[in-house]
């Protein structure tokens, strides 16, 4: 049984090369975690540029007009 478990945990690709290559699918996994990544980055500078855009405008609320 521990046999059975050990070797679950043992890679799948006999060097890093391979591990790289993914055999033949390597450039389109690469492409499309380096593309999410971009995006992810690019909507969470987005979110914190509107933020800090939203925190310096001044306060507008209905009493302030009177």
């Amino acid at each position: 049984m521990a046999e059975s478990w050990t070797q679950w945990l043992q890679p799948w690709w006999p060097d890093f090369a391979s591990f790289l290559r993914m055999g033949r699918h390597g450039p389109y996994v690469w492409s499309s975690l380096a593309l999410t990544a971009a995006a992810l980055g690019l909507e969470r500078w987005l979110l914190c540029r509107r933020g800090r855009e939203l925190e310096s405008m001044p306060d507008e609320s209905p009493e302030s007009d009177r």
